[in-house]
C-alpha cells in the first residue's frame, strides 16, 4: 500500500550504451509496460549517462507519452546527479549506491528480448 501511495522510481543506466546496441523492441516493451501493464504509481524515471543520440530518440518518443508520465521522466546526465534524488541505500552499486546488483536477473531479462 505504501508503494502505491508514494510511488516507485526507476533508474535507467545508459552508460556504455550506443546506437549499435540500441534495441527498439526494448523501448516498445518498456513503453507498453509503463503505460498499460504496471499496476503501480510511477513517481519518476531517472536516466543517467544517456548517449548523444538519446535526445533524438526522446524527441520522437516523448509525444507518445501522456503529459503526466512525460513530466516524471528526468534526464540527469551523470551519476553525480543521482545523489540529490536517491540515497545511496536505495541504489545499486553500479549507480554509486550500496545495494548489490543481481546480474543473473539482468542477464535473464536481456536474453528474452
Amino acid at each position: 500500500a505504501e508503494i502505491n501511495e508514494k510511488g516507485v522510481c526507476f533508474f535507467v543506466d545508459w552508460r556504455g550504451a550506443g546506437f549499435k546496441n540500441f534495441n527498439p523492441k526494448l523501448v516498445k516493451m518498456l513503453l507498453s509496460t509503463v503505460r498499460e501493464i504496471m499496476p503501480i504509481r510511477m513517481k519518476a524515471i531517472y536516466h543517467v549517462g544517456q548517449p548523444s543520440f538519446f535526445s533524438v530518440v526522446w524527441a520522437v518518443l516523448s509525444p507518445l507519452l501522456g503529459s503526466k508520465l512525460r513530466s516524471r521522466v528526468h534526464l540527469l546526465g551523470g551519476l553525480e546527479q543521482l545523489a540529490p534524488v536517491a540515497p545511496a541505500e536505495s541504489l545499486p552499486q553500479d549507480l554509486g549506491g550500496n545495494l548489490p546488483m543481481n546480474a543473473d536477473i539482468s542477464a535473464d531479462m536481456l536474453s528474452k528480448l
